[in-house]
């Protein structure tokens, strides 16, 4: 279902016609005290009353109204997905439907961090799982280049991505429900450490209650032939000669920053991978990979496994064995399922 949001107070004017009609069915004029220049005292008042009033309600219908359907907000800033269920998690305990559920305190709200090149439509078969289950959706996938040139660049322009993502929960007044991440292969990862950074040093983001974050295929350390294959596979529709000359360009700044230039880079820039090996986040962790993953080596999700429980963070991995890179649900849909729906319950009780 795709809908269209209305603003707040969209309604208000018919409220206030009925509240004119109970009164006498006209309207009281108003005295435009600024127009008389009377000043001071009583006089004032009225109209300093009347500004503030008009300042609450402009205020108050530039608010977003959450309606049940998925809306796509497309934007030079963000383009992004949000999805609000028909029933929200909490309000289904004393639904028939839906017995057997678990119900938390709050509503649930999903973030998920898309991979590199995948689609909304892509997207959407993940958010399903959550949808369905009575929680807000919120899916982004950050742009290709910034992923693979900026952040070989070590230019952080994925953080301001990151921010506007955060902003978006306050934008809605969602900002006091439980946070659970979802992020796919690196292209997420990379984003998702931004969002760590700033869940840490942004005062007003420290508020945020994130209860877990799932890992699908990800994260994954430096694997040049990996990262040309995730390329290969984002610039598939390109003419040859412009998809030849972007590999060629990723190689080289792969291999120049990353190896020749590593220790200079080091200075400005940390490689996501070791962000995240000592990240101060604790809350429980879920990482999904494949041994025969081409894209994301198995040895490395397994270290970062292993860092994190040094790190005392409630840690669960599962190896699918024979899936190819971000295609655990197409393989596995009821078992990729259960274990999203059981780790989410587990952290949201929901």
């Amino acid at each position: 279902m795709v809908a269209r949001a209305e603003p707040w107070g969209a309604a208000r004017g018919s409220e206030r016609d009925s509240a004119v009609a109970r009164t006498g069915g006209h309207r009281a004029p108003l005295r435009d005290w600024a127009a008389t220049g009377e000043v001071g005292g009583d006089w004032a008042a009225p109209g300093r009353l009347l500004g503030e009033a008009r300042a609450r309600e402009r205020e108050f219908r530039r608010r977003p109204v959450l309606r049940a359907g998925a809306f796509t907000m497309a934007s030079a800033e963000l383009d992004y997905t949000i999805e609000i269920p028909d029933q929200p998690c909490w309000s289904q305990e004393n639904n028939p439907n839906h017995s057997g559920k678990e119900v938390g305190s709050r509503q649930p709200l999903v973030i998920l961090l898309g991979w590199g090149g995948c689609t909304d439509k892509n997207l959407a078969k993940y958010s399903a799982i959550y949808h369905k289950r009575g929680c807000i959706v919120i899916r982004y996938t950050a742009p290709w280049h910034m992923v693979f040139f900026s952040e070989s660049l070590g230019i952080p322009s994925l953080r301001v991505l990151a921010q506007k993502l955060l902003e978006l929960l306050f934008h809605y007044e969602i900002e006091k429900e439980p946070l659970l991440f979802h992020v796919f292969s690196n292209a997420g990862v990379m984003l998702y450490r931004y969002v760590l950074e700033l869940l840490q040093t942004h005062r007003r983001f420290c508020r945020l209650r994130v209860v877990g974050t799932i890992f699908d295929s990800g994260p994954g350390d430096s694997n040049l032939l990996g990262a040309l294959r995730a390329l290969a596979a984002v610039l598939g529709h390109r003419p040859a000669v412009l998809r030849l000359l972007l590999l060629v360009a990723f190689a080289l700044v792969a291999v120049l920053f990353h190896v020749l230039l590593a220790p200079l880079t080091a200075l400005f820039h940390t490689h996501f991978y070791d962000r995240l090996l000592d990240a101060a986040s604790r809350w429980p962790e879920l990482y999904l990979y494949s041994r025969a993953d081409e894209v994301v080596l198995a040895r490395d999700v397994e270290r970062m496994v292993e860092a994190r429980l040094a790190h005392r963070v409630v840690v669960r991995s599962v190896d699918f064995v024979s899936s190819a890179h971000v295609s655990h649900l197409r393989d596995y849909p009821t078992y990729y399922t259960s274990l999203c729906v059981n780790f989410m319950r587990s952290c949201v009780h929901c």
